[in-house]
């Protein structure tokens, strides 16, 4: 296959995935208009339920990986537990509720919800675990 061929398929490829991509970016933007910016500190600051909340916040959450970064250090230096913003980073990461819509429509929905899933679990999992080898 030339480059002009392969060029074509992406751009096509490209136009049919906009649409999807758009909403979610305004989705994004209604989130972060109308979620208060104490919205995380009242709900998880001290609960035994912080790493699920913080899971569950992160699930939903969306930005770069430097705004994760930022935002949970913010979250260490003003008290919360490590295991919650441990959570909420690792499923900030790797789950995307915000997303799920689109990704079921391109991936299907079973893989996109297996996916996601197994991805909040997995969060859960690997920041008690990172937790524990911390304590060690």
């Amino acid at each position: 296959m030339n480059l002009r061929k392969a060029s074509e398929r992406a751009f096509k490829s490209l136009l049919r995935v906009f649409p999807g991509l758009f909403g979610i970016m305004i989705l994004i933007s209604l989130f972060n208009t109308f979620v208060p910016a104490n919205f995380f500190k009242i709900y998880f600051h001290g609960s035994f339920l912080g790493p699920l909340l913080g899971a569950l916040a992160g699930s939903v959450a969306t930005g770069s990986p430097a705004i994760n970064y930022l935002f949970s250090g913010d979250l260490i230096h003003q008290g919360f537990p490590l295991l919650t913003v441990t959570a909420f980073m690792l499923a900030w990461g790797t789950v995307g509720i915000v997303q799920l819509p689109a990704e079921m429509r391109y991936l299907g929905k079973k893989f996109a919800l297996a996916r996601n899933l197994s991805a909040f679990v997995f969060s859960l999992i690997a920041a008690f675990l990172t937790i524990f080898l911390l304590s060690l």
